[in-house]
């Protein structure tokens, strides 16, 4: 918030805890010169950091909400939710790969996600299945590769096990992660056949590992059902390991009660709550370019998630953009542009990183560099603004 006017040594952070937050579970609370209470109810907290950077410093300006506006924009968000859930979800199933790509592969079959990841599309024939081994074989930086599909990769084993097999063959590929949506909405394509099948894929040797990983998306909490936690259950038995990545998308789950419900039941089913994603993602670009998620709604989400949730529940914020991931706020500048969209630096990438991945790599005409040699890439679908009804 600002520094110290004592001891310029030290800076005060805002806080989302109150004195009644500590109450109820210490009932003598006394506060110490380090702390004290603010305009919004909660504490600052006194930390010695010599910060070295007054741009850093943020002001807040609390916004008053009514108990009759609180619950009439639950009730808007209740309506979008109950016409548009199904439409979403039947949107995620109809293509689950990644359109993006940080640099040219050669080849339509795998994408670059970053210096360390690819994904594979898994109906590649055998011709282009070579040629995308021989791509991720000679490029040693790759430890973890997703296999997607346009149908679920869960949906033709056989399929799924020749490109498998292929990815074991390469000794610096360490994870393998299939993304299957089907495992939310169709959990009944996991028998017991299928469950055995995927569990031999995994090769958990002391030399050359390769773990098996499913990653699985999951838009709101009323999702989640008896039968999600049987499945993990069955799961876990086998040694696999299931992941979930949430898109936040305005009026679907961009209020922090509808996060925390996520994140309390993949704890509960045994679900690695990975990342949220913030923007980039394709489900959120039609999605939220009309309908943006302002920043300061999702430091609101991340405050009460931190606040209530237990340190496993805590997930990731990233935003995805056409030149990497950065997490949000964090490892990228975030700057406005206009009511529907934000220009981000992805301060841990340089031309040098991408000259890495590709010597022939050219910036796209719309990207040029910040000062520093970092990208400013534009994000769709986030706001810097704070929004009248949210």
């Amino acid at each position: 918030m600002e520094q110290d006017s004592r001891d310029p040594a030290y800076i005060w952070l805002r806080t989302p805890y109150s004195k009644e937050y500590y109450e109820q579970f210490t009932p003598i609370l006394q506060l110490s010169r380090n702390v004290r209470a603010n305009a919004d109810g909660t504490l600052d907290a006194q930390f010695m950091v010599p910060i070295g950077d007054n741009s850093l410093f943020r002001t807040y300006q609390t916004i008053e909400e009514s108990e009759e506006e609180r619950a009439a924009r639950k009730q808007e968000a209740a309506q979008v939710r109950q016409q548009h859930l199904h439409e979403l979800q039947q949107q995620a199933l109809q293509d689950q790969r990644g359109t993006q790509s940080i640099c040219k592969t050669g080849n339509p079959c795998v994408r670059r996600l970053h210096k360390t990841r690819a994904e594979i599309d898994v109906a590649a024939d055998s011709r282009d299945l070579e040629r995308v081994m021989r791509y991720i074989s000679r490029e040693e930086d790759i430890t973890d590769v997703i296999i997607a599909g346009e149908e679920d990769p869960v949906e033709n084993i056989s399929r799924l096990r020749r490109v498998v097999n292929a990815v074991k063959q390469i000794s610096h590929v360490s994870a393998i992660r299939v993304r299957s949506f089907k495992l939310n909405y169709s959990p009944e394509i996991y028998t017991e056949a299928v469950i055995k099948k995927l569990g031999r894929f995994n090769r958990l040797e002391l030399v050359d590992a390769k773990r098996l990983e499913i990653e699985t998306q999951f838009l709101h909490f009323s999702e989640f059902k008896l039968t999600h936690f049987q499945l993990l259950k069955r799961l876990r038995r086998h040694g696999l390991t299931v992941y979930n990545n949430t898109p936040l998308l305005r009026y679907i789950n961009d209020q922090e009660e509808e996060i925390l419900q996520i994140s309390f039941h993949c704890r509960e089913m045994g679900i690695e709550y990975n990342h949220i994603y913030v923007a980039g993602l394709d489900i959120q670009r039609e999605w939220n370019q009309q309908r943006p998620i302002s920043c300061s709604r999702v430091i609101d989400i991340a405050t009460q998630v931190r606040k209530q949730g237990s340190g496993r529940e805590i997930p990731r914020y990233i935003l995805r953009t056409e030149l990497g991931e950065v997490d949000f706020g964090l490892s990228c500048s975030i700057r406005a542009q206009d009511d529907y969209s934000v220009l981000v630096e992805l301060t841990p990438y340089t031309m040098d990183y991408y000259k890495d991945l590709d010597p022939r790599f050219l910036l796209p005409n719309h990207v040029p560099l910040s000062q520093d040699g970092h990208p400013v890439v534009p994000v769709g679908g986030l706001t810097c603004r704070r929004l009248e009804r949210w």
